[in-house]
């Protein structure tokens, strides 16, 4: 099947080739392809069309790929869209290495993107996977990337704990390029710590091996750090010539976000030696490729730097241009951070307006003065026409000037309240997202602090609460990324969590899948925490007890919307329940959270033994 999949791809980018259209190279399935720039939308429909044909690993890998390529293409938005499509549709097989191989991928790109927070989310669970699995390379990656987010914190002791990890890991397996990387991130936490001779010797071992493998794009960003740590000791000449080595390589490669690193460095160092020009030429040109590539930390760093160079040119309205900007993308609603500095420049550009303006109007007067002289005689004679026109003039606008006054209060009225609105919902949404990192946040530590227990009962027990809170979270996910952001679409969500909960606590001795039967029913968002978690329980039940000593199993989630109330089934055909006629007590604390959700939504629940067990639930709707 992966054959006839390669052979159509390969006719199909051939054919784009005979057609005279402009092509990539791109790594499909294992093997090289000419990408024709204009045919991402045909490999997506490849895609959809294997997923369609239940051929899920062949779909995932082209995805997969195909995220991989416009990851180095810094095109961070479609890569990550691919990624996405890409693990949506890993979660209906039971292939681990590519699950965890896209989650890397989608890590990477949070990264790139600023989301420090999301990406750490998918790295701790990568980890936990990797280790569960003994897969290596996958464990040496995630520890990689998470020095990487504590780097880019602030953290660096914890960055240098965490490329330590990694190190070790990536000599087991004898990973060269690996290992040369390594060196590298781990010689820019020395040289931030003010340890120049080890930052200097690891630099030269990454480079040395890096030359070797003649890996480029591992040179260039070698030269790069050090350029960079020739800056730190004054010798800024020198270090420019290793930026602008740096930048060659990296257009050469078409890295467009290695580039932006050279611009900044590049800028910075013009304007220590009083290069103003030359200064802020580098950092527009960065920052316009950081627009054009959704670099958001590289965004926020050219704004400050121009900020500083205009500053230095006494240009004070565009440092303050500049300066806002950068605070306003550190937060896109609420900084009060650099208030001081933001104060200052405005203050000096309001004292540099008003010297202007000042010269001007002394100018003006002197001017006017002698205009006046001249033109007194005249002035006198026309005075009493000009105050019988003037009087006329006023009675015929009074009545249009108040009613053009009045509509503009209106109008002045109308804005305020529609700009209120807006930013009412937009905190309610910024809101939600900050909830969810929170909860996301929170996952991650539980899923840390399970890895440090050995006491099996205590891990399944940390789990099963970070289950609970994802629901939680997911259902805030939903609310700030949807255009409605009071109602929940249970035909949307309820797929999501089950998958996400089935992958988390199914031990891979049992294949086990879901089928789905949900109506778009749209709930409220109390409603929707609580019947998530009835669902989350529910699940984890079935695979703790339904399936034991079974190779296969079947849940079966449904939910029909009726007039007066919901009907929630959840159903599996495995061994069945004990002990259900006493409603009220039997089961242990998975039930005893069933019924507690089940009396809060003010519901009814019927447990029944029908080729496994059935869980009822009807929901009023209120």
């Amino acid at each position: 099947m992966k054959c006839h999949c390669n052979n159509f791809l390969f006719l199909l980018f051939n054919a784009f080739l005979w057609l005279g259209v402009s092509a990539q190279t791109i790594n499909v399935n294992n093997q090289q392809y000419l990408l024709p720039t204009d045919s991402i939308n045909t490999i997506n429909k490849t895609a959809l069309n294997l997923e369609n044909a239940k051929r899920y690993q062949e779909s995932c890998k082209i995805l997969n790929d195909l995220g991989n390529y416009l990851y180095e293409k810094s095109a961070f938005n479609e890569s990550l869209s691919a990624y996405e499509h890409a693990l949506k549709i890993s979660k209906k097989q039971a292939n681990l290495l590519i699950f965890i191989e896209i989650q890397i991928g989608i890590g990477k790109v949070y990264i790139k993107q600023g989301n420090l927070s999301g990406a750490l989310t998918q790295f701790v669970n990568t980890l936990e996977l990797s280790e569960k699995a003994n897969i290596p390379k996958f464990k040496a990656e995630s520890w990689n990337q998470i020095g990487i987010i504590h780097w880019k914190e602030g953290k660096n002791k914890d960055a240098l704990n965490s490329y330590s990890k990694s190190l070790e890991l990536m000599i087991a397996i004898n990973d060269s390029l690996g290992i040369a990387e390594l060196y590298n991130n781990i010689g820019i936490i020395h040289k931030l710590e003010k340890d120049y001779t080890t930052a200097y010797s690891l630099y030269i071992k990454s480079l040395t091996i890096r030359t070797k493998l003649n890996n480029k794009k591992g040179i260039g960003q070698s030269l790069f750090n050090m350029g960079s740590l020739k800056s730190e000791f004054g010798l800024y000449k020198e270090a420019l010539e290793y930026y602008k080595k740096s930048f060659l390589i990296k257009n050469e490669l078409h890295d467009e976000y290695g580039k932006l690193s050279c611009y900044l460095n590049m800028g910075n160092t013009h304007m220590i030696l009083d290069h103003l020009d030359e200064a802020i030429n580098e950092l527009q040109t960065g920052l316009n490729l950081a627009y054009n590539i959704g670099a958001i930390d590289f965004q926020k760093s050219f704004c400050r730097e121009m900020a500083f160079v205009y500053e230095k040119q006494h240009d004070f309205e565009q440092a303050y241009n500049y300066h806002v900007k950068y605070m306003a993308i550190k937060d896109t609603l609420i900084n009060i951070s650099n208030n001081t500095k933001l104060a200052e420049l405005q203050t000096k550009y309001n004292i540099s307006e008003k010297q202007r303006n000042i010269e001007s109007l002394t100018l003006e007067k002197k001017l006017n003065t002698e205009k006046y002289n001249k033109e007194i005689y005249f002035r006198n004679s026309l005075i009493i026409i000009i105050f019988l026109v003037l009087i006329i003039i006023a009675f015929v606008l009074n009545r249009d000037r108040l009613l053009k006054k009045t509509n503009e209060q209106l109008a002045v009225q109308k804005t305020i309240i529609e700009q209120r609105e807006k930013e009412k919902e937009l905190l309610v949404r910024e809101m939600h997202h900050r909830v969810k990192n929170n909860l996301q946040l929170t996952s991650s530590l539980l899923n840390l602090q399970a890895r440090k227990l050995t006491d099996n009962e205590a891990i399944q027990s940390l789990k099963q609460a970070r289950d609970r809170i994802h629901a939680i979270s997911l259902i805030h996910q939903k609310l700030y990324s949807k255009n409605d952001i009071s109602q929940i679409n249970l035909n949307e969500f309820l797929p999501e969590l089950s998958s996400a909960v089935l992958l988390s606590n199914n031990n891979q001795k049992t294949s086990i899948s879901i089928q789905y039967k949900i109506d778009d029913i749209f709930i409220s968002l109390d409603m929707a925490i609580s019947i998530g978690l009835v669902v989350n329980e529910a699940i984890i039940n079935s695979v703790k007890h339904a399936f034991i000593d079974r190779n296969d199993g079947l849940i079966v989630i449904e939910a029909q919307k009726e007039p007066l109330f919901i009907n929630l089934y959840i159903r599996d055909n495995g061994i069945g329940t004990k002990n259900i006629e006493n409603t009220k007590d039997f089961g242990g604390f998975g039930f005893q959270l069933l019924r507690s959700f089940t009396t809060k939504l003010a519901a009814k629940m019927l447990v029944e033994n029908n080729q496994g067990t059935s869980i009822n639930i009807k929901i009023p709707l209120q």
